[in-house]
């Protein structure tokens, strides 16, 4: 979930960090794979996903290759990239021989993981529809918050205050989980 709210968050980035789940040299192969997929429980995917693509079709691939692909993320800043990683990390477990790989912009499919206690907001789908929309951003964000998701309310505070939005209620609750969020590397176990 915080990875599509990273990508409604970075909309308007150059690059995208291509999800791959496996991949073969002939379209046929590659469609048996395809077919025998068994997606991780926690894997939510864009619809129309998986598909398949030719490699060739996509700059920053090696050309030869017919791939399964479980969507595209807007590439993320240097301070977001651990998530992506993460979110890569987790596909990775759950999937084995999946990876993710920078390549040219792509049109938004990011994939998210939920973990079995994590509920997604119920505005979530209506941000996806209206990602500058700085009420809705704030009322997901609230929501984040409630669920102890810092992070994910983090990136939507900021996007909303970068589209404008300097109202009280928005900016106290960016200063507190950005207060709570600097000291987190203390707290988290390693």
């Amino acid at each position: 979930m915080l990875s599509l709210l990273l990508a409604v968050a970075v909309a308007g980035t150059p690059g995208s960090r291509l999800f791959i789940a496996s991949g073969a040299k002939t379209k046929v192969e590659a469609e048996k794979l395809q077919k025998a997929l068994v997606l991780p429980k926690e894997l939510r995917l864009s619809p129309g996903f998986p598909k398949l693509i030719e490699s060739k079709t996509v700059e920053g691939l090696n050309p030869g290759f017919f791939l399964v692909v479980l969507g595209a993320c807007a590439d993320v800043t240097a301070a977001q990239t651990s998530h992506s990683n993460g979110l890569a990390a987790l596909i990775q477990r759950g999937l084995k021989g999946a990876y993710a790989k920078p390549v040219a912009k792509q049109p938004e499919a990011c994939p998210s993981w939920l973990e079995g206690t994590e509920k997604p907001p119920a505005k979530l789908a209506m941000l996806e529809k209206s990602p500058d929309d700085r009420k809705l951003l704030f009322e997901v964000a609230q929501e984040l918050d409630a669920q102890g998701s810092l992070l994910g309310a983090c990136i939507l505070l900021r996007r909303a205050t970068a589209l404008g939005a300097n109202d009280q209620p928005t900016l106290e609750l960016l200063r507190k989980v950005e207060f709570v969020l600097e000291d987190a590397p203390f707290r988290l176990p390693l």
